[in-house]
């Protein structure tokens, strides 16, 4: 919405003085004090003159309405009386105010349509500017179905960056080995396992058949890359490579540094896994598997 229009309310005194005839206006003015809810107020009686548009002072005088609201009228009540009058929306009138003098004589403020005049400070003789909002009609291609409306101010794109010519596609990399099919496996990780402080020089990991069947099966023997590890000196991982997923047990926080070389993996078919970690330092004792952080 826009603004299109503006409604001046003003007292008795200053209902045309001082007008400028260039300015679309509604002049509504009362002719007591604008107090609705004033229990020694009857009822405000409003002379409403409608914007000018060309008309001379006089035209805008014979075309006046008077407008009567009750004591416990709100904004919100004004605003429909006065639609009624000028037959307006009273969903595109927004109401200000501004005093001849003392409190909010300074500038227009915004009347709340919850509460009545009185509440707000309007006082004697106060200018309330009512503004209206007028509604752009739809555009489009298609009548006024405002679905196309977005295609009325489209701007068309330049062919030449519209549409680009780059010959037949290039094959940027080409994968190195491995079967594809390997990649689409589900991964799996190994969670139970168990471990031991074994010797001097030795800590070893065991994954049992009892508690992970699956990984154990499908280490089978060991043989034909099924099982890989790779050890650092403070992590390891190891993954067993199945019919139906990949299977991965990763620490990588260590207790104590090992010696990657010395490590291994040893598969017991049908029964385990084990894992043998060769201790940095002899002697070292391990009370944990992974570093405490």
């Amino acid at each position: 919405k826009k603004p299109s229009q503006l409604a001046i309310l003003a007292g008795v005194g200053t209902a045309m003085e001082g007008v400028d005839a260039s300015q679309k206006a509604i002049l509504v003015v009362p002719e007591f004090e604008p107090v609705p809810k004033d229990p020694y107020v009857n009822s405000i009686r409003l002379l409403v003159v409608p914007a000018f548009n060309g008309k001379t002072l006089e035209e805008q005088k014979a075309a006046a309405k008077f407008v009567s609201v009750g004591p416990s009228c709100d904004v919100q009540g004004l605003k429909k009386e006065v639609a009624k009058a000028f037959k307006v929306q009273v969903s595109d009138m927004t109401l200000f105010f501004q005093n001849k003098e003392g409190a909010h004589s300074q500038r227009l403020e915004l009347l709340d349509e919850g509460y009545s005049l009185k509440l707000q400070g309007v006082a004697e003789g106060a200018l309330i500017v009512c503004q209206l909002a007028a509604w752009d009609k739809p555009r489009s291609k298609l009548g006024e179905s405002p679905y196309y409306m977005w295609a009325a101010n489209t701007q068309a794109v330049p062919e030449e960056i519209r549409v680009q010519k780059c010959g037949a596609p290039v094959q940027l990399q080409v994968a190195q080995g491995g079967d594809p099919q390997e990649k689409k496996l589900p991964q799996r990780t190994i969670q139970n396992y168990s471990w031991v402080d074994e010797s001097r020089r030795h800590v070893k990991v065991y994954i049992s058949a009892e508690r992970e069947p699956l990984a154990v099966a499908a280490a089978g023997d060991g043989q034909k890359g099924r099982v890989q590890a790779d050890f650092r000196a403070e992590s390891l991982q190891v993954d067993i490579f199945g019919e139906n997923a990949t299977w991965t047990l990763a620490i990588k926080d260590l207790e104590h540094a090992v010696v990657p070389e010395e490590c291994k993996v040893k598969v017991s078919i049908g029964k385990r896994i084990t894992i043998s970690l060769r201790k940095e330092k002899d002697d070292s004792l391990w009370n944990t598997l992974i570093r405490r952080k």
